[in-house]
């Protein structure tokens, strides 16, 4: 079985071959040879970040594959993070351009995920333990729940 990454790969792709794969090393192994900025960032957002609030604008679907896009959701996280620091702020007209741009930008395949993404839907096919594994660090663990109880 080949699990060679191009560094190009979008993470649909990434998320369609560990999908495929048949246990929890084998999905680790795949993840950790990829391990990537947008990855990371990707299940920190997923984990720890509540998107209930944000609504996604309505843009045009996109239907070009990621060889011919502009932009790709690696390119996009600072534009992401600044649209959310808009809602954040209030300014939420400001929060549906950025992020217009970024869905109308990205692959079909990447504004999905982007939307899963804000609709607090989780990655299908790759279960918490193995995000826990690859990230330990955007988890909590029981040692630290038990010391923050001390703390209290």
């Amino acid at each position: 079985m080949s699990h060679l990454i191009r560094p190009n790969t979008t993470l649909p792709e990434l998320f369609d071959k560990v999908r495929s794969m048949e246990s929890n090393a084998d999905k680790l192994f795949v993840l950790r040879q990829y391990n990537s900025r947008q990855l990371s960032w990707f299940v920190n957002a997923t984990y720890n970040f509540d998107f209930s609030d944000y609504k996604i604008p309505k843009h045009k679907k996109g239907f070009k594959p990621p060889e011919i896009c502009y932009l790709t959701l690696n390119k996009a996280i600072n534009r992401i993070e600044a649209a959310v620091t808009f809602h954040q702020n209030g300014n939420i007209a400001k929060y549906e351009d950025l992020m217009n741009l970024v869905l109308e930008g990205v692959s079909a395949k990447e504004a999905e995920l982007l939307e899963d993404l804000f609709n607090n839907k989780k990655i299908e096919g790759i279960s918490k333990s193995v995000w826990k594994e690859l990230y330990p660090k955007f988890f909590r663990t029981e040692e630290k729940t038990e010391t923050n109880k001390d703390q209290v």
